[in-house]
């Protein structure tokens, strides 16, 4: 198996976008990426979780070794992080549910009374 070392000057968001889509596929050999120093790092506090989460290859990040239980406890975090979304999705399409439930309710009455 090859080691690809890749240091990337990152502008802005698009790594994350890109390596979201592509997770543990396109990116399956990586297992060393430096991005410390690069513009967004600064600005995404979290940028570390995320791209762990998806490098499901990489051992080191920003020179530092990934350790297993880090790994473990970023993917432990990540999975809570897309049920809260899978939930706050399911509450707002029942709200919407509800809200065309009380128009409809409202129309019928409007139509009754005529």
């Amino acid at each position: 198996m090859n080691r690809l070392s890749l240091k990337i000057h990152i502008l802005n968001k698009q790594l994350f976008k890109i390596i979201s889509t592509f997770r543990g596929s396109k990116f399956k050999h990586l297992q060393v990426l430096n991005v410390a120093g690069n513009p967004f790092t600064a600005k995404e506090s979290d940028y570390k979780q995320h791209l762990i989460f998806n490098l499901i290859n990489l051992k080191y990040l920003d020179y530092v070794f990934i350790d297993e239980s880090v790994r473990s406890a970023i993917n432990d975090e990540e999975k809570f992080r897309n049920q809260l979304a899978n939930q706050e999705s399911l509450l707002k399409a029942l709200a919407n549910e509800e809200e065309e439930e009380k128009e409809n309710q409202k129309k019928r009455k409007a139509m009754q009374v005529l």
